[in-house]
């Protein structure tokens, strides 16, 4: 019994194997089923060499860009702040397709402030939050786009650009210190029914922080 199963197995893989080379002979002996399938291998192989020269394109485009923050940032730090603006603005202006846009009108934003440009800050930083930033500086290009309206007096578009800080980073380690400085705009903005609902929630959240102290002056 068991030399007839294998000699059955046997003989169905010999069928199966002759049914696969009669289908090669058969699609190869077809110019219309060769040529479909050629065009098609053709058209994948261009499709894959298209996205890896993008890849290619997108990853030498985003290292420049990253060299040229960093120049920047040394600019800065020698207080060569001219130097440093002229940097981005041309780096923003070569490469506007790259993914670290958000990077380089962030910095821009702090070289402005540090002139004491406030109009030439606010635009940067806007167009930064606007763009794709890493997480790590989410916190940063927020808190300074806000504390620039704040300083033009722009309080409740302060506030309004705190609750996309939070709504993209729900738990962010710093909720404390948005809420404090959105009760601060609101009030600053005389909405304070507004402002004592977030002092309060300041307290509330957090209760022996120093934000709370702070909070716990403005709170009945």
């Amino acid at each position: 019994m068991d030399k007839e199963k294998r000699h059955f197995k046997e003989s169905l893989k010999q069928d199966e194997f002759k049914s696969f080379i009669h289908h090669v002979i058969d699609f190869f002996r077809d110019p219309v089923k060769l040529n479909k399938s050629l065009n098609w291998g053709i058209g994948v192989l261009l499709v894959a060499l298209v996205v890896w020269g993008y890849t290619a394109y997108k990853s030498n485009v985003d290292t420049q860009v990253y060299k040229a923050i960093g120049t920047a940032k040394a600019k800065m730090a020698n207080k060569d702040i001219d130097t440093a603006i002229q940097n981005l603005k041309t780096t923003a202006r070569d490469y506007p397709s790259s993914s670290m846009l958000g990077a380089v009108n962030y910095y821009l934003g702090q070289c402005y402030e540090l002139k004491g440009d406030l109009d030439g800050g606010l635009k940067a930083y806007g167009e930064a939050v606007n763009s794709y930033l890493p997480e790590s500086m989410l916190p940063g290009a927020y808190m300074s786009y806000a504390y620039a309206l704040e300083a033009k007096q722009d309080f409740v578009k302060a506030v309004s650009v705190y609750d996309e800080l939070l709504k993209k980073m729900p738990n962010y380690f710093g909720a404390g210190e948005v809420l404090l400085n959105q009760a601060r705009n609101l009030r600053l903005a005389g909405k304070l029914p507004e402002a004592a609902a977030k002092y309060k929630a300041v307290v509330d959240k957090y209760p022996d922080s120093a934000w709370a102290y702070t909070a716990k002056q403005f709170v009945q």
